[in-house]
């Protein structure tokens, strides 16, 4: 490295005016584990440079200079000679006057202890078999067992590029400092390199310019460089400070271990291994920051025997077991090229883009440096524990081949989707708090907005259990294709749809029970959306202003599904004051008369302001609860069907009580047990409604339904023109009335919901 300009004037004064001067008793001198303290009286007020010189005969070898500001005479200056242990010791004021000296002191240098000892600008590390100093560079050269402690002003410690692989160099960082100007300050050209922090210590590595001095035989990827595998452990800490381009990089294989904590801030990323980074849960605190690139990413793409790449099948990965992390990236939190594994660990991500994403790239497999046929990588994330906070400019998590959640806590705030994969999503377990660009409150959206979605899939999305709080923008639970909950808590708030299938949807299993999962939908534009919905069993409650059950859209069923039939389903969605929303306009003109709606177990609360149970096709229910609140106002209709005379709703069993508008009133047709309408007239958008009495209530009026089988009675959330009731206690043949604005609501409460203290559904009397 360069030496300053001012030790090259010190060192030519020294030697033309060195002999001038005497010995002065008022130097003390102390050694020190860097160097020697030198301290005296101040002669006179003024700037004094204190300068230790090292003569090899006449020939100085060494100067090293120390500057005092501002010194009062008489007072007592302390100047601190780094790397300076003994020879001669002399005075000057700032005009370069001599003042006074002391010559031929003889320190104690570092002893030849095995320690490669960092002094500044010198390196001392005589008698250390495999190592070699050339000014502030030292190389280690062989396999072994080092120890480096102090502070490297402008210089570097490198591994040769000489060592194999398999070369194992074992490093202990004991307080190390290290800065360089033009090259990376730690780098391994090869070696499988371990590296121990001390415990209790700080070790800093930082670069401060464009790399041109490369001492291996390729450019360093990043300021802290391994070529080769490199593994961190120790209860210390590595703090890397990557001005130039990346930070703490390896070429192969990298894991953290054994309680070491990072501290890495990067231009571009911060902790990069290229076949993958491993966090063991035996680690401490990771700290990263970036200004333009990503966290922590793998990135294991081989162009040498594929052009457009390939990837090891167990390479490009980020594996997390423990640890607390603070992630804070311009760009990704977390990027994997191939698969992304969380089991354990305290991990908060701010990023530009993506939180945790699994790379969007499509590779085929090398094995033996060959491509394996018909296997390719996608991406994967899979998590099953830690805590997860996330905050993303673009995508919570992202995966392009499956999202796999079986526990953990997470909560996520991105602008775009919270959870989303290109392919499958299976969740089984999990605290989920999500919110995507601002909430339920954001109506700014169009068909050009990006989407942000609360949980999506473009197939197969799979939801088996969890607890689940979201608040989006836009859907809060969608499939490109098929969306199936069996299980799981959810409290949903959303612009546009609660839960959103292109294809089916299925809430529940046949045969499950009422308990097997719990949705409430508090607001939303349509509550629930499929093509084909099927409802077999849990609870659904939901709060819409459009249509709160609504099957409908391009895919009839049993048709077969592709690839373009994905491409052309962008979603229906609707947005308040939109028609047909941000999807292909389902239910406009132009669509066909697909939508198929099956209930045949479960329990649903509905709440709307379109149509309450509707269907562009046909409505079969064969059991459950479907209790159905609103319209009030015309336009709509409490039960909607196609408007083909082909299309149908037909009831064999179950409850079913709508209230609300007496406008475009559809009559179910009940086979097996009765039925009783207060009111109707001819539907407009369905088929023929059945006359009846007439009536009406107001909301939250009891109105007392009386069978054979016993009396129950219905609060309405709504009021309502118009009611239609079938029960299983309804047989077919016997007498039943409908009372409105009469009984109470006391007795066995057997389904509804409480809003403000107050029931609102079915009631069985005592």
């Amino acid at each position: 490295m360069k030496r300053k300009f001012l030790s090259i004037f010190i060192a030519v004064m020294l030697i033309f005016g060195a002999a001038a001067l005497a010995d002065n008793a008022d130097i003390c001198i102390t050694e020190t584990d860097t160097g020697l303290s030198v301290s005296f009286t101040a002669p006179e007020d003024g700037g004094i440079y204190v300068i230790g010189a090292e003569y090899n005969g006449k020939t100085l070898k060494k100067a090293v200079a120390y500057h005092i500001d501002n010194a009062v005479s008489g007072e007592t200056c302390t100047a601190v000679l780094n790397g300076f242990y003994g020879g001669s010791i002399y005075i000057w004021n700032d005009n370069q006057k001599p003042l006074f000296s002391k010559t031929d002191y003889e320190g104690t240098p570092p002893a030849n202890d095995g320690i490669i000892h960092l002094r500044g600008n010198e390196i001392y590390a005589d008698g250390i078999d495999g190592v070699t100093v050339d000014g502030t560079i030292v190389t280690i050269t062989k396999v072994g067992d080092y120890i480096i402690e102090g502070t490297l002003n402008d210089g570097q410690i490198v591994v040769s590029d000489a060592l194999g692989k398999k070369d194992a160099v074992n490093i202990t960082l004991d307080g190390v400092d290290v800065t360089c100007s033009d090259s990376a300050p730690f780098n391994a050209g090869g070696g499988k390199i371990e590296i121990t922090l001390a415990d209790g210590t700080t070790n800093t590595f930082t670069d401060t310019s464009a790399y041109t001095n490369y001492t291996t035989s390729k450019d360093p990827k990043g300021c802290f460089y391994s070529k080769r595998d490199l593994d961190i452990g120790g209860a210390g800490t590595l703090k890397v400070n990557g001005n130039v381009k990346n930070g703490l990089v390896c070429g192969a294989d990298m894991k953290i271990k054994k309680g070491a904590n990072l501290d890495v801030t990067a231009v571009n990323n911060a902790v990069k291994g290229d076949n993958g980074v491993e966090f063991t849960d035996k680690i401490g605190t990771v700290t990263i920051k970036t200004t333009e690139g990503d966290g922590i990413k793998s990135d294991a793409i081989d162009t040498d025997i594929v052009a457009a790449g390939a990837i090891e099948a167990d390479k490009g990965y980020v594996t997390i077991a423990g640890g607390t992390f603070d992630i804070d990236a311009a760009g990704d939190g977390i990027q994997a090229d191939n698969y992304c594994t969380i089991t354990g660990g305290d991990i908060t991500i701010n990023s530009g883009t993506e939180g945790i994403k699994a790379n969007e790239v499509n590779l085929p497999v090398i094995a033996d440096d060959a491509v394996v046929a018909d296997q390719f990588i996608n991406g994967k994330i899979t998590i099953s524990g830690g805590t997860l906070n996330v905050t993303s400019g673009e995508d919570g998590i992202k995966a392009t081949e499956s999202v796999n959640i079986s526990g953990g806590e997470f909560d996520i705030d991105a602008v775009r989707d919270g959870i989303q994969s290109d392919g499958v999503c299976d969740i089984s377990g999990g605290v989920f708090g999500i919110t995507t660009n601002g909430g339920h409150t954001n109506t700014s959206l169009t068909e050009n907005s990006d989407s942000c979605k609360g949980i999506k899939a473009d197939t197969e999305l799979n939801i088996s259990g969890g607890e689940f709080k979201i608040d989006s923008a836009d859907d809060s639970i969608h499939s490109n294709w098929n969306v199936t909950i069996t299980g799981g808590e959810f409290t949903l708030a959303t612009a546009d749809d609660g839960v959103h299938a292109d294809y089916t949807l299925t809430l529940g299993t046949e045969n499950g029970s009422d308990d097997d999962f719990n949705i409430d939908i508090t607001t939303s534009y349509e509550g629930i959306e499929g093509s084909v919905i099927k409802m077999l069993s849990g609870t659904t409650y939901l709060v819409a202003s459009d249509d709160g059950i609504n099957a409908a859209g391009d895919y009839e069923e049993g048709a077969t599904l592709s690839s373009t039939d994905i491409s052309l389903m962008a979603g229906p969605g609707g947005n308040p004051g939109g028609t047909g929303g941000w999807g292909p306009g389902w239910g406009s003109d132009d669509s066909s008369a697909y939508g198929m709606l099956y209930i045949r177990g479960g329990r649903c609360y509905v709440e709307a302001n379109g149509d309450g149970v509707d269907s562009n096709g046909s409505i079969e229910m064969s059991g459950g609860i479907v209790l159905e609140n609103g319209p009030t106002s015309g336009g709509n209709g409490v039960f909607d069907i196609g408007d083909s005379s082909s299309c149908y709703f037909k009831i064999t069993g179950g409850t079913l009580i709508g209230a609300g508008t007496s406008d475009m009133a559809v009559t179910p047709t009940v086979s097996g047990q009765g039925y009783a309408l207060t009111s109707g007239s001819g539907g407009m958008g369905g088929r023929p409604g059945q006359s009846g009495g007439t009536s009406s209530g107001s909301a939250g009026t009891p109105v007392r339904i009386t069978t054979s089988n016993g009396t129950f009675t219905f609060v309405p959330k709504t009021s309502w023109s118009w009611m239609f009731v079938t029960m299983p206690e309804m047989t077919a043949g016997s007498s039943y009335t409908i009372t409105s604005n009469s009984g109470s609501a006391s007795g066995t409460q057997i389904f509804g919901k409480t809003v403000n203290n107050t029931f609102y559904g079915l009631v069985k009397n005592d």
